[in-house]
């Protein structure tokens, strides 16, 4: 029987219990600022309520709430 090669390289990319995603190691500050490192650390540093939340629209509009609110507190 084949094996599905996509499946099991994306088996360890995100955690299914807390929808964290796999930040990939830099050895510089210039690459900490690539989206493929960004975009997963932005994605985790998020309240758990909004990353586990299964309607897209719904999480879309707890994302910006969220976003406007932590940058107004600041």
């Amino acid at each position: 029987m084949p094996v599905n090669n996509f499946s099991s390289r994306r088996q360890g990319l995100r955690s299914s219990s807390s929808a964290k995603y796999v930040v990939q190691r830099t050895t510089t500050k210039f690459a900490e600022r690539a989206f493929s490192v960004a975009g997963p650390s932005l994605w985790n540093s998020l309240p758990a309520d909004l990353r586990l939340e299964p309607d897209t629209a719904v999480c879309k509009r707890k994302v910006k709430s969220y976003l406007l609110r932590s940058d107004f507190a600041q």
